[in-house]
């Protein structure tokens, strides 16, 4: 599985970089609006990416996976941009 989904991704990554755009550039493909005015519901019913739990905003990257706090992963987020690993780009 992980040899094919390497496969898959390299094929988006050479047909992004045919289309004029730069290898490590963001590219969102499948994107959706986020309909907010759900966050209220329970997660399990949820089939966004973001959910209200116990009061706190969550957020999943897929599907299959599930909830983490978001004021965590967005503080963590900003603490690699303020501080990269060392060799980081």
């Amino acid at each position: 599985y992980t040899a094919e989904s390497q496969r898959a991704r390299a094929g988006l990554a050479e047909a992004a970089f045919r289309g004029g755009i730069l290898p490590g550039a963001p590219v969102h493909l499948g994107w959706r609006r986020i309909d907010t005015s759900t966050l209220g519901e329970q997660p399990s019913t949820q089939i966004a990416p973001l959910a209200v739990s116990d009061g706190q905003l969550r957020v999943r990257w897929s599907m299959a996976g599930g909830y983490a706090d978001a004021e965590t992963y967005v503080r963590e987020r900003v603490e690699l941009v303020r501080h990269p690993p060392q060799g980081a780009t």
